[in-house]
């Protein structure tokens, strides 16, 4: 009877003395002990207190190391988007910079055919009588009308893919209210324009029947009326186009304050959530304010600037369009009287005092849209170097801040990375990410609840040995660990849910922010078809008045003044350079604006850097029993 027992524990003793012998090599503790208790699979060990904070403290620069692994994975990543991120950014450049030599190829061979047709015009005039018949006059303003319509062309596509790059940038922020009124705002003026459009044509008609029916038709007399209303029409043109260029400009500062200040208050908040378990709390609460009143105040400021800036600009344009519609009114008038009280032809002196009235009124609206087109270089330069020292002051500020927390950093880094692909990653890396997290967090769970089972059998032996046994040493080592695992199992809970509750949030934003932008996006589509088409009726109209005007003149005399052809000639010139330079004026807004979205997108993927949950390097707050 006595020797079943004895064979059943050698080997148990025998495997206690080899572990004990590997306990004593592993922590250099020649005096360390193995004993087993009356509990079955349970021991009892007998350490140096230095030699347990040594594997203790190894443990915990095993932790370091692999953040650190874990940083160096997070930074490559980073340099990898960027890399991306700066490639297609030049496949796009590259893109533009073929459309916009195409045009400038396409502009200078309309250059080249006016110049031709110049040329040709002035070698006729030296070889002949200096008389233009009919003909040559229609063929003349054909290829003019041809050559001006070309160009309006060219500005509409130019203009049509400015908005498309406006809409781009304006996809990177949630106010979708801002520009539904923005959107509201152009929308009803086109309306008004048109309507100013429509009822200059109305008044054009009934002055054309009027003169009609009480005045001989004169061709020289039809014709200065026709010049003097494509005069004023250019003249209004030119006005509504540097109006609608200086709003736009106010738009787009207005909407990259906006998204500004957005994310100020966004980035604000992550902080104050993920600092609420932090010692460092109430320090960096005043830092973060303080810094972001600074830059409100800035941001405030500089809005201020450009908008006393922009409306003193507008104030001085609107002045000079009222002088100068002033001074055609005043010709005008002076024409209707001399008119009524002498026949119906006009002289050479008159024509050459009208053609340098229109040329000065002309060339002097073009300096005024020089000056706004200077100023707003200038503006946008003093923009750009803004942005560049808030970014510099911004990554100062944020380098300062995380050299006092590595978990701090991690936290950030994580939100950071939320909101990036909050903007940018569409419905499969939102998939990707909930399935990565989620095995995480089942993980997780499964790590927690062995470490709590652990604690539990821990707990029962502890409570055993206090039953029959005094205090040893012992069971002040296991309450320090029970302590750092019950420390452990709180904070990996506490992250796991932060995650989820982010990972949700996220989800949901993205989803009310796309159906939102749908149902935006077809009210706005809609009421642009309807306002093209009023556009298009209206111009519709136009034509058929000039084709009436054409068909009187051909049942009059035809004699067409060598005068007349001169100014006809230089509004066609002026009329095509005023095409070339809203063309140009557009593509350096369209190019602005582009470059305004990379910046959005590259400060974006700055932020999108995602990295895995770790558990963190932060020591256990201390316990009655490690104090002593």
């Amino acid at each position: 009877m006595e020797v079943i027992p004895e064979e059943v524990e050698h080997p148990i003793h025998f495997y206690l003395s080899s572990l004990e012998e590997r306990v004593r090599c592993e922590l250099l503790d020649s005096e360390a002990r193995i004993t087993q208790t009356k509990i079955k699979d349970r021991i009892l060990l007998e350490i140096d207190e230095d030699r347990l904070q040594h594997f203790l403290d190894i443990v915990h620069e095993k932790t370091k190391e692999e953040m650190e692994i874990s940083k160096m994975f997070c930074q490559a990543n980073a340099k990898q988007e960027l890399k991306n991120g700066h490639l297609q950014w030049q496949e796009e450049k590259s893109s533009y910079q073929a459309q916009m030599d195409e045009q400038r190829a396409e502009t200078n061979r309309i250059a080249a055919a006016l110049k031709e047709t110049q040329d040709l015009l002035e070698t006729e005039r030296q070889v002949q009588p200096k008389t233009i018949t009919e003909e040559e006059m229609e063929v003349f303003k054909n290829f003019c009308q041809a050559a001006v319509d070309e160009q309006f062309d060219v500005s509409s596509k130019l203009k049509e893919d400015l908005d498309n790059a406006k809409q781009e940038l304006k996809n990177g922020h949630l106010q979708w209210q801002e520009e539904k009124s923005s959107y509201q705002a152009q929308l009803y003026e086109q309306r008004a324009e048109t309507n100013r459009i429509a009822a200059a044509l109305k008044e054009t008609q009934d002055l054309l029947e009027t003169e009609h029916k009480v005045q001989p038709k004169t061709t020289t007399d039809e014709e200065m009326e026709v010049f003097k209303n494509l005069c004023q029409a250019a003249v209004d043109e030119q006005f509504d186009v540097s109006s609608k260029l200086k709003e736009d400009l106010d738009k787009a500062k207005q909407e990259l304050e906006t998204i500004h200040l957005q994310w100020q208050q966004e980035r604000f908040n992550a902080t104050a959530r993920q600092l609420k378990d932090s010692d460092y709390f109430h320090w960096q609460m005043h830092i973060m304010a303080s810094y972001r009143a600074h830059e409100q105040e800035a941001a405030k400021q500089n809005l201020e600037k450009a908008q006393a800036f922009y409306q003193a600009q507008m104030d001085q344009q609107r002045v000079e369009t009222n002088r100068i519609a002033a001074a055609l009114k005043e010709t005008q008038d002076l024409l209707e009287t001399e008119r009524h009280v002498q026949p119906k032809t006009t002289t050479e002196e008159e024509t050459e005092v009208f053609k340098n009235f229109c040329q000065a009124a002309v060339d002097e609206q073009f300096d005024v849209s020089s000056k706004l087109k200077e100023d707003l270089d200038k503006a946008k330069r003093e923009l750009e170097t803004i942005h560049f020292q808030w970014q510099q002051e911004r990554f100062n500020a944020t380098a300062r801040q995380l050299k006092d927390s590595d978990y701090f950093h991690w936290q950030m880094h994580i939100m950071a990375s939320y909101r990036a692909h909050e903007h940018e990653a569409a419905k499969q890396n939102l998939e990707k990410a909930q399935a990565f997290y989620q095995a995480q967090m089942d993980q997780q769970g499964v790590e927690t609840n062995r470490i709590a089972a652990a604690l539990k059998e821990t707990q029962d032996l502890l409570e055993t040995e206090r039953q029959v046994q005094p205090k040893t040493t012992m069971e002040e080592e296991m309450e320090v660990f029970k302590n750092f695992c019950q420390a452990a199992v709180d904070e990996q809970l506490y992250v796991s849910s932060k995650l989820k509750a982010d990972l949700d949030n996220a989800k949901q934003e993205l989803k009310n922010g796309h159906l939102q932008w749908q149902e935006e996006k077809s009210s706005y589509q809609a009421q642009m078809d309807e306002q093209r088409a009023e556009t298009n009726r209206i111009a519709a109209a136009l034509k058929e008045t000039q084709d009436l005007l054409e068909t009187e003149r051909q049942a009059q005399p035809k004699t067409t003044t060598e005068e007349e052809m001169e100014v006809f000639k230089n509004f066609c010139q002026a009329a095509v350079d005023e095409q070339l330079y809203v063309s140009s004026k557009l593509k350096a807004d369209l190019d602005n604006a582009k470059q305004e979205l990379k910046k959005v997108i590259y400060n974006s993927k700055r932020r999108s850097l995602p990295n895995k949950p770790r558990w963190t390097n932060r020591e256990p707050r201390q316990t009655g029993s490690q104090q002593l």
